[in-house]
């Protein structure tokens, strides 16, 4: 019987992940030792994003992000690439610029170039564009690149993409989209478009950000990921973690555990997800409390002392099932 989460994935050809940070990775051996162990694959929580790969225009620094790059190589783990595009996570230049249609474009088309290249054979996937859409399906039409380019600028680098590496899968990425409804219809009907006119997208990543008190549908959840993968996309789960509203008891930690199982016992019923990825590992270190100021806390699989919780036994149940 597999006894950590990496042999139990790798024995049902699953890729399992988690975010994770440079600076965390360098400063914690605790840290670094619970990756390695209980992961196959890794995603970048930050430092492969606009800002921190091209502070300043022209000026790109890869020194993070390579060595995310280079523990995943020395611990023989697949690398997820962590995001091209996206509305957020922009340095003062962009953010505070003011840009023509074509002054964006090459912006962009710089910065796609450039980092596919710098990290071509090694992150075997990209999240090209995230959060493309709105909460209630439409464009966001608040993003700067929305708001210099229009929606051309979607399909656009998604060409870009595939022309500085062809051998990397593509992906769009975004949240809100697990079950049907006005987002995920939204975004099926773009991404079906898109196709149908040559575009080279290649997966859809579902972030499958909830708290517990989410409890997801399991046939209508198969159903809508389902339907995507019928227009021949690759589907991953991106940013997996449950948190738990305050005040927090042991019956909801155990409510966490089995929602945990749940949504991976979802992924491997759909037989179209091949990775799952959790949006970090232990307590210690979640962007959830300072997001829900307070409200949401112990999203994780570990703890704040990289103890296992009831949340690890679970999935490790699940992974070690599909496994047999």
């Amino acid at each position: 019987m597999s006894s950590t989460l990496r042999e139990a994935a790798d024995a049902c050809g699953l890729l399992f992940g988690s975010a994770c940070s440079p600076d965390c990775i360098a400063n914690e051996v605790a840290y670094r030792e619970t990756l390695a162990r209980e992961f196959n694959c890794l995603v970048a929580d930050n430092c492969m994003k606009f800002d921190a790969v091209q502070p300043e225009r022209g000026r790109f620094d890869f020194a993070d992000a390579d060595a995310v790059v280079a523990f995943a190589r020395q611990h023989r783990m697949k690398m997820r690439g962590h995001t091209l595009v996206w509305h957020n996570a922009l340095p003062d230049w962009v953010r505070k610029g003011e840009f023509s249609k074509a002054e964006a474009l090459e912006i962009l088309r710089e910065h796609i170039f450039t980092v596919l290249r710098h990290f071509n054979g090694t992150a075997y996937c990209w999240d090209v564009v995230n959060e493309a859409l709105g909460e209630e399906g439409g464009w966001r039409e608040k993003s700067p690149w929305y708001r210099w380019i229009g929606p051309d600028y979607l399909p656009q680098v998604f060409r870009w993409a595939h022309e500085a590496d062809p051998d990397i899968q593509l992906f769009y990425n975004d949240y809100g989209m697990e079950l049907p409804g006005v987002k995920s219809d939204t975004c099926y009907a773009l991404l079906r478009d898109l196709l149908a006119d040559g575009v080279p997208i290649h997966g859809v990543g579902f972030q499958y950000h909830l708290g517990v008190e989410n409890r997801l549908d399991r046939e209508a959840c198969l159903a809508n990921l389902h339907r995507f993968h019928e227009l021949g996309l690759d589907i991953h789960f991106t940013e997996l973690d449950i948190s738990i509203k305050r005040p927090i008891t042991d019956a909801l930690r155990q409510e966490q555990a089995d929602e945990y199982a749940n949504r991976l016992g979802i992924a491997l019923a759909s037989h179209a997800v091949s990775a799952v990825l959790l949006w970090g590992f232990t307590d210690r270190h979640t962007w959830i409390p300072e997001f829900t100021k307070g409200e949401y806390d112990e999203p994780l699989l570990f703890d704040a002392e990289y103890r296992p919780k009831l949340a690890y036994g679970a999935v490790l149940e699940t992974l070690q099932q599909c496994g047999n």
